[in-house]
């Protein structure tokens, strides 16, 4: 099991100047014809079948990571390489895949889940179905450099049942495959990220095992309730009332909000409440609407409610969005203490 000794995790800084953004340098190939990495033969991902599918690959001092979408014209089997002591992370985006070291030993990684794992020195399988879209995000940690941050584990590849993805996860997975941000400053961003991910998964996986067991969820019902969150995410504006998203999902309000917390270990309030926030901050750092429009944007008809609301979530308010940017673009980290309340 991954644990987080007393070193306090850190995350590298993250350096953007506030009037130029800059894309993410990688390597894409639309027929997995794969740059292979510097430091190897082979490359970091590879597939059975290359129909259909798209790969982006990334490589710091510490870590690879690839992005992989596309709907495959036949069932395929993606192998990432193997490393001799090294930590996963897998964010599902799509449809549902299984995954493991062996192909005889595959575990389910339904749709909208991550999961964290290390490796026992084999190749990382992940099997998914022709014609079933794809959107899957692999990353892979030097264990040893981690270890220096101040994280340990047991080596068993058995680390971290798979979890729900929350609205916090997948805008960091966004901002680490869709940033900007200069190449000179590209390893330090994405190794930043990737402890960003790395801290939130641990913290949810410790929720997860300190809260009552939650009543296992039929396959049927799940995907239902991955219809709730898509209606929620699609309408954070103008959200369907519970009644109503039982009525388009087919189901009932008490049946919606049980299933709904035992998927997602939340309540469907308080996950409209986080997409939200995680919204308005892509927004205000943006900078290209006033908080009023942020706001409106969002369905709140005082722009008050939400900057209470933007506070509590994220503990500042959201004028000091643009403030502290400008303070991360002139090396200025420590700048918690500046913000006034």
């Amino acid at each position: 099991m991954m644990t987080q000794s007393g070193k306090a995790m850190t995350q590298s800084g993250i350096i953007r100047h506030p009037n130029q953004r800059y894309q993410l340098s990688s390597h894409t190939d639309t027929n997995w014809s794969v740059v292979a990495d510097p430091a190897r033969s082979s490359p970091f991902v590879s597939a059975l079948v290359a129909d259909g599918l798209q790969i982006q690959t990334w490589l710091t001092d510490t870590a690879h990571i690839g992005y992989v979408n596309g709907i495959p014209a036949t069932d395929n089997c993606l192998t990432v390489a193997p490393a001799q002591s090294a930590v996963y992370l897998l964010f599902n985006l799509d449809e549902s895949v299984t995954y493991g070291f062996r192909l005889t030993d595959q575990q389910m990684l339904n749709g909208h889940r991550h999961c964290l794992l290390t490796s026992p020195c084999d190749s990382l399988q992940v099997q998914c179905t022709a014609n079933r879209s794809l959107g899957i995000v692999i990353a892979r940690l030097d264990s040893d450099w981690l270890t220096t941050q101040g994280v340990s584990w047991t080596s068993d590849g058995t680390d971290c049942f798979p979890l729900a993805l929350t609205p916090r996860l997948l805008t960091v997975v966004h901002e680490l495959i869709h940033g900007y941000i200069p190449a000179i400053y590209q390893s330090i961003y994405l190794n930043g990220k990737l402890m960003e991910l790395l801290a939130l998964q641990l913290d949810q996986q410790r929720q997860q095992t300190t809260t009552p067991s939650a009543p296992v969820v039929p396959d049927a019902m799940q995907v239902k309730m991955q219809q709730v969150r898509d209606l929620l995410l699609s309408n954070l504006s103008t959200p369907p009332s519970l009644r109503e998203l039982a009525r388009q999902v087919g189901t009932n309000e008490f049946s919606l909000k049980q299933q709904f917390k035992a998927t997602f270990n939340t309540t469907v309030f308080n996950y409209l409440q986080q997409a939200r926030m995680e919204k308005a901050r892509q927004l205000l750092t943006a900078g290209e609407l006033k908080i009023a429009d942020v706001a409106h944007a969002l369905g709140y008809k005082h722009a008050t409610h939400f900057t209470a609301a933007f506070k509590k979530h994220v503990g500042f308010l959201p004028n000091k969005i643009r403030f502290i940017l400008l303070l991360l673009a002139d090396g200025l980290p420590d700048f918690m203490g500046l913000l006034p309340n």
